[in-house]
């Protein structure tokens, strides 16, 4: 049995030694050879790192500023050492240290003053710090080289969308004469540049604004709205196919016109001022709820002071999807919200209950008010209109055929002298009664 305790004793110290000659990639050994005042001649742990980045690593206090010296430095260092270095007494050292001993290992040969070199545990912790600290850098790096690339990739859009203009110059200027208002076919955007109307369809906001920005640098016209007509099939869903996976795309939907609110008008974006620091902060109103600032980069909180406000007319339309178009037999509906020039005495015809609109918009997201205050998880959807149309065409006798024709004669024939009640029973059918309502 004792030899097999001195056995393992024996083998627990080769395991401490080597644990003490492994050092990371950031650790460094080095001989001590200043026989004035750090005359240990033992192996030195440190770690190697730049004064630039010791500057940021570490913090202005008597602890921090001695890790900071053992951090850039080969050496090995006495208490008196360490004052001096640090414009401080032996005795602050002293206590600086001892109060975080698992930091230092401190060795005092016979006869020589006590040297003091970083522990394992404290390079670990250091290099820790270190390679953080990379880190970040390298994601700031990457930031940054993303908004770059962003920048470059806008800029690149905006020359993109002037060509097009600058094709189309003539059927522009004839729209110009009618109001502040262009009009684009998607397909013919699609076959001027791919990468324009690609951009469209997956950032449709943010490319709309840059498109309205590169039209104004033209110097044709300012404050101009860009709507967007003929959208491809595969951007044509019905009412009851939206899913969350459309939001914030530019989808086409058809539909009839259940309702429509009056035109109101509705603050969209709000601008605040910070008492503390004078900043001017916009906010954004896509809520119900006005919205203030939550911080200012000053750290501020709340108080903000309203300073302006943009207004725009808006209105608010439930659609539903075309029955016969569908195959589900019970109805969908969606709202949808028109603003500017859609909500003018001409465009606003278009919402009349009972007709039947194609629409091109941006599918948004709405939070949905709790009964008892905050907010639901869930949300409602909704679609901010960029352009619509009619979708109903007039009739053409001439286009019907000799089988439609007999039809209309031997329905025509069936109408008795009380009414219309073979038109009246027609209309959903599946609805048993309501006669009077389905005739008005």
């Amino acid at each position: 049995m004792t030899k097999k305790l001195i056995k393992k004793e024996e083998e627990t110290k080769k395991k401490k030694n080597t644990i003490k000659d492994t050092v990371t990639d950031n650790t460094h050994h080095t001989d001590n050879t200043d026989n004035t005042d750090n005359t240990d001649k033992t192996s030195v742990l440190c770690v190697l790192c730049d004064n630039a980045t010791a500057e940021i690593l570490f913090e202005d206090n008597t602890f921090e500023r001695i890790l900071k010296i053992f951090a850039t430095s080969k050496e090995a260092f006495t208490y008196d050492k360490l004052a001096e270095l640090l414009n401080k007494k032996p005795e602050n050292i002293r206590q600086a240290i001892g109060r975080e001993k698992t930091y230092f290992e401190i060795k005092k040969p016979d006869g020589k003053k006590a040297v003091i070199h970083l522990s394992h545990i404290a390079i670990e912790k250091i290099n820790l710090r270190i390679a953080n600290f990379k880190q970040k850098e390298a994601q700031k790096q990457q930031i940054e080289a993303e908004k770059e690339k962003k920048i470059s990739k806008r800029e690149e859009l905006i020359i993109e969308a002037k060509k097009f203009f600058d094709s189309c110059k003539k059927s522009i200027g004839k729209q110009l004469k009618q109001g502040n208002v262009i009009i684009i076919n998607f397909s013919d955007l699609a076959e001027f540049s791919l990468e324009l109307s690609d951009e469209l369809m997956g950032n449709p906001e943010e490319i709309l604004r840059l498109m309205e920005l590169a039209f104004e640098e033209t110097g044709f016209t300012s404050d101009i709205r860009i709507r967007i007509i003929n959208l491809p099939e595969d951007c044509k869903i019905f009412i009851e196919n939206i899913r969350s996976k459309h939001l914030n795309e530019l989808i086409s939907v058809e539909g009839r016109v259940v309702s429509i609110t009056d035109v109101r008008p509705q603050v969209v974006n709000a601008k605040f001022e910070c008492p503390s620091c004078g900043t001017v902060i916009s906010v954004l109103q896509m809520e119900k709820k006005f919205r203030e600032p939550s911080r200012c980069s000053c750290g501020r909180r709340g108080g903000f002071k309203l300073i302006s406000e943009e207004m725009v007319d808006t209105a608010k339309i439930i659609l539903e999807d075309l029955q016969e178009k569908t195959d589900n037999p019970h109805t969908r509906r969606l709202n949808i919200f028109i603003k500017e020039d859609l909500t003018s005495p001409k465009n606003i015809k278009m919402f009349t209950p009972g007709n039947e609109i194609k629409i091109v918009g941006i599918l948004k997201k709405v939070p949905m008010q709790m009964q008892k205050g905050g907010l639901s998880v869930r949300f409602d959807l909704a679609v901010e209109v960029n352009s619509v149309e009619l979708s109903e065409e007039e009739v053409d006798i001439n286009k019907f055929t000799e089988q439609e024709i007999k039809d209309i004669k031997s329905l025509s024939k069936k109408i008795d002298k009380d009414g219309l009640d073979e038109i009246n029973n027609s209309f959903a059918p599946h609805v048993y009664g309501y006669e009077e309502i389905k005739m008005h």
